[in-house]
């Protein structure tokens, strides 16, 4: 348990330094609003964070079936994410794709590089027990 939990909150932190990265230069060196872009860091961080810690937390359950519960979770993130976007356009501000993209890929890159960890852990053990 205290391995799953040192798992989790290096992967949190990992992503919180990222993002918060990324979102200072983002800011920075775009022209577009401050809601657009609070909202998409904190729809894919927090979607992220949710589904990723499960993903972690589940693992020695979801077994074999963890690259499918990830790209489930990518598609729905994707899927929530444009009719969330469809909502907001009618409202107060527009959404440009690539205010999306960056927080996108940068937690995209970050769970697969957890799941890898995930399973290559697992690997290991199924190559030699103990």
């Amino acid at each position: 348990m205290k391995r799953t939990i040192s798992q989790v909150l290096a992967f949190d932190l990992l992503l919180v330094i990222f993002s918060g990265l990324a979102f200072y230069l983002q800011s920075d060196s775009q022209n577009v609003s401050d809601e657009s872009l609070h909202f998409s860091y904190i729809f894919n961080l927090s979607f992220t964070l949710l589904f990723t810690d499960l993903i972690i937390i589940l693992n020695k359950k979801l077994g074999q079936y963890l690259g499918f519960v990830f790209l489930g979770q990518m598609t729905l993130k994707i899927i929530l994410f444009l009719f969330l976007k469809k909502f907001y356009i009618a409202g107060t501000f527009e959404l440009a794709w690539q205010v999306f993209f960056l927080p996108y890929l940068i937690c995209l890159l970050l769970e697969v590089a957890a799941i890898l960890f995930l399973l290559y852990a697992k690997d290991k053990k199924q190559d030699f027990p103990s």
